[in-house]
C-alpha cells in the first residue's frame, strides 16, 4: 500500500504515469487482484469534454459539497448492488446496513437502489482494496464515476475500479487510501482506479510506475508508534529503466522525488530514509541526501549529494504582498543551475495554485494571484537537473490591492555636521540621517530597507554608530503592488575621531587626544601679565579656518612664549621662556582641517593656565590643560 505519499505529476499532452498498490489489509490474492491506478495527462482538447450529465436519484435536499463527516463518503451504485451489498464493502459486514439507509433518508426503499444513484455510506479507517477517497479538490476537477458520464468532483467522493479523476490547469486533487497512504494528482492529469491482473504468486511489493512525469513518494510509522516498515505498505518505484524500493530510516520515515522525461531519462532524489536503485547495468544505493540519473539505456550515474533547501526572503512569514504583482525572494543556493517554485493553498503543498520551472534568479513574479492565505515553497535544481530539498512551505497573504505601475521614491537627507572636501563628504557622530519615502501609485509603501556598504540593516540601526572611515548608504523601497525604486548609493565618510594634539618644547615631546572629563572654566579675566606673542618660525604658518570648506596645505603648527620670565607647564618639565617657545601641532586622518587655538586664563580658584584646543571641522575637539609655574616651581601670582 502506497504510504502517505503526495505524487506531484506534470506533464503535458497524453502521457501516462501508472501507479500500483495493494490495500494494507491482507486478502487472499485470488480474492481481490491487485489495484491498478492509471495517471494520465490531459490533452489541451479535453477540457471541451461534455460535463453535464447529471447524477441519477441525487437526493434534492442535501448537497454532497456539505457532508463534513470523516467517517462517511459518496458511493455510486454498480449494476447488480443492494445497500447490504454496499455495507459488506465498506464496513466488512452487511448487518450494519440500516445505518447507511440512516444516512439517506430520501430513500424511500433501501431494497429497491438504481445503477447511478449517489448514496451516503460509512467507511471505516482502512478503505476496501481498489478504492479510493476524494479529501481534497482544488479549482477544476471532474470524475468519472460509472455508470455516470463525467461531472465536477466532490469532497468525500470515493472511486472504486473503472472510476477516474481528472484535473485542469492549476487543479489538484488528493485521493487518500488509508490513514499512511495518499495520492496527489496535480494540474492537467487523469487518474483511472483500475483492475489489475490476478496475483497467483506469494505477493510482491506494490508498484509506482512512473512513465512520463513527476512523483513525490512518502511514508510514515504506523499509527501504533511502530517505526518498522508494514510488509503490506512496501513500495518499488518503476521509472523508466530502473526501479527504486525506498528503504524508511529508523523512525520509520521515507521520502523520495521520482521523475521521467519524454526521452525516458530519470532521475531519483532521496530526501529521507535511503533507496537502492536497480537497472540493466547493476544497482545503485542511494543515502539520505543524495540522487542519480539513469539514461533510457539504463546507465545510473554515481550517488550525488543534493543542494541544500533554499532560505526564503520575501514574502516575509505571514507577510502581505499584492495579489496582481506578488514578488518572491529566496536566497541564491551555491551550485543552483535553476529554481521551482509553488504556490499551494495548503503547507503541504497538496492543492497547488501555481507552478514554475526553469527560473534562472533567485527572484520570480506571480501575476493575478486568488486574494487570500496561501503557501508557497522553492527548490533548487542542479546542473544535472536532481532537485534540492524543497524549503519549508511559507504561509503568505495574498492582498486585494487597486492596480498601480508607478514605481515609489526615497529621500536621504543629512542633518547635523557635515562638511564635504574635495576628496570626500564627511558627517560627524552628531549628524543624523533622514529617510523620506513614498508612491506615486495609489498603494503606498509597503516596506522600505536601509543599506549600509551593499549589507541590509534594520531600520533601527542604520543610523549608527559606524565604523570610522568612507560607507555607502543605499534605500530600497517596495509599494503595496511590488514596485521597488532603490535609492543610488550616497558615499559619506563618519569621522568621529577628535584630531591628534603634539607638542614640542625643551626637554620633552607630547601627544594627546580626546577632551578631559572636566572642561576648563572660563571664569576670570586674562592676566595681562601673562600677555603673549606668536612666533611661528622659519616655513611655518598658522590660520583659523574661515568657513566649512578647504584645507591648509600644511599642518596647523604654531609657537608661544612670554614676554618675559619663564614658565613650566603643570604635570609636564616643559619650560617655556623668551628664548624656548612651545611648538604645538594638530593633525586630523580623515577631516584633515583643524581649527587650532590657545588660550591664557588665570582666576582666584584655578590660577594661571594655559588651554589648547584643537577642533576640526565636524566640531570633534581634542584639549589640553596645563596650570602655569613659574620656573622656581611656584604658581605665578
Amino acid at each position: 500500500m502506497i504510504d502517505s505519499s503526495r505524487l506531484w505529476t506534470r506533464w503535458t499532452a497524453f502521457r501516462t504515469v501508472t501507479v500500483r498498490s495493494v490495500s494494507a489489509r491482507r486478502v487472499p490474492p485470488e480474492a481481490f487482484p491487485r489495484t491498478l491506478i492509471a495517471i494520465t495527462a490531459l490533452a489541451i482538447t479535453m477540457a471541451a469534454s461534455p460535463v453535464s450529465a447529471q447524477v441519477a436519484s441525487q437526493p434534492a435536499s442535501r448537497s454532497p459539497t456539505q457532508d463534513t463527516r470523516q467517517d462517511v463518503g459518496w458511493h455510486v451504485v454498480r449494476e447488480g448492488q443492494s445497500l447490504h451489498d454496499i455495507t459488506a464493502i465498506y464496513l466488512g459486514s452487511a448487518a450494519r446496513w440500516r445505518e447507511n439507509a440512516a444516512l439517506n433518508p430520501d430513500l424511500e426503499n433501501p431494497n429497491l437502489i438504481e445503477p447511478g444513484q449517489r448514496l451516503r455510506v460509512l467507511l471505516r479507517k482502512s478503505l476496501p482494496p481498489r478504492t479510493a477517497l476524494l479529501v481534497q479538490l482544488a479549482n477544476r476537477v471532474e470524475s468519472l464515476l460509472n455508470p455516470l458520464p463525467w461531472q465536477p468532483s466532490l469532497v468525500r467522493q470515493i472511486l472504486r475500479e473503472a472510476d477516474a479523476v481528472r484535473t485542469h490547469e492549476n487543479a489538484s486533487a488528493l485521493l487518500r487510501f488509508s490513514d499512511r497512504s495518499e495520492l496527489t494528482v496535480t494540474e492537467e492529469s487523469l487518474v483511472f482506479v483500475r483492475e489489475g491482473r490476478p496475483e497467483t504468486q506469494r505477493r510482491d511489493p506494490s508498484q509506482i510506475e512512473i512513465r512520463v512525469g513527476q512523483a513525490d513518494y512518502s511514508s510514515r510509522a504506523a499509527s501504533d508508534g511502530s517505526a518498522s516498515a508494514d510488509p503490506e505498505n512496501e513500495i518499488e518505484i518503476v521509472i523508466g529503466a530502473a526501479t527504486a524500493a525506498p528503504k524508511p530510516d529508523d523512525t520509520g520515515a521515507v521520502r523520495t522525488r521520482a521523475r521521467v522525461d519524454g526521452a525516458k531519462k530519470a532521475q531519483l532524489m532521496v530526501y529521507g530514509g535511503s533507496s537502492a536503485l536497480a537497472t540493466p547495468r547493476g544497482t545503485v544505493e542511494l543515502a539520505e541526501g543524495t540522487g542519480s540519473s539513469v539514461s533510457a539505456e539504463g546507465n545510473a550515474s554515481p550517488p550525488e549529494k543534493l543542494l541544500a533547501a533554499p532560505e526564503l526572503v520575501e514574502p516575509a512569514n505571514r507577510g502581505s504582498i499584492p495579489a496582481a504583482q506578488a514578488d518572491f525572494r529566496w536566497q541564491a543556493v551555491p551550485g543552483a543551475s535553476s529554481y521551482v517554485v509553488e504556490i499551494c493553498q495548503d503547507a503541504s503543498c497538496s492543492a497547488l495554485v501555481k507552478r514554475t520551472t526553469g527560473i534562472a534568479s533567485p527572484t520570480w513574479r506571480a501575476e493575478n494571484l486568488s486574494p487570500g492565505r496561501l503557501f508557497w515553497r522553492a527548490t533548487a535544481v542542479s546542473a544535472s537537473g536532481l532537485d534540492g530539498y524543497p524549503s519549508e512551505s511559507r504561509p503568505f497573504v495574498a492582498s486585494a490591492v487597486p492596480p498601480d505601475e508607478e514605481a515609489p521614491y526615497a529621500r536621504i537627507r543629512f542633518a547635523g555636521p557635515q562638511v564635504t572636501i574635495p576628496e570626500r563628504f564627511l558627517i560627524g557622530p552628531a549628524t543624523k540621517i533622514e529617510v523620506e519615502t513614498g508612491d506615486n501609485g495609489p498603494t503606498g509603501v509597503a516596506s522600505w530597507t536601509p543599506k549600509i556598504d551593499g549589507k541590509a540593516v534594520s531600520q533601527s540601526t542604520f543610523g549608527g554608530p559606524w565604523e570610522p572611515g568612507p560607507h555607502k548608504l543605499t534605500v530600497e523601497v517596495v509599494d503595496g503592488a511590488g514596485n521597488r525604486f532603490e535609492h543610488p548609493a550616497v558615499p559619506f565618510t563618519f569621522d568621529p575621531v577628535p584630531p591628534i594634539l603634539r607638542w614640542q618644547g625643551s626637554g620633552e615631546n607630547g601627544e594627546t587626544q580626546g577632551v578631559p572629563t572636566e572642561p576648563p572654566s572660563r571664569a576670570g579675566s586674562t592676566s595681562r601679565k601673562l600677555a603673549f606673542e606668536w612666533a611661528p618660525g622659519a616655513n611655518r604658518s598658522w590660520r583659523k579656518l574661515v568657513g566649512l570648506e578647504g584645507s591648509p596645505q600644511v599642518l596647523p603648527r604654531v609657537g608661544v612664549r612670554p614676554t618675559r620670565g619663564s614658565f613650566r607647564l603643570g604635570g609636564t618639565d616643559l619650560v617655556i621662556s623668551r628664548k624656548q617657545p612651545l611648538w604645538l601641532e594638530a593633525e586630523d586622518p580623515l577631516c584633515r582641517a583643524v581649527h587650532l587655538s590657545v588660550l591664557i586664563l588665570d582666576d582666584a580658584t584655578n590660577g594661571p593656565r594655559m588651554v589648547v584646543n584643537a577642533v576640526d571641522l565636524l566640531g570633534n575637539t581634542t584639549r589640553a590643560v596645563w596650570p602655569l609655574h613659574d620656573h622656581g616651581g611656584k604658581k605665578h601670582k
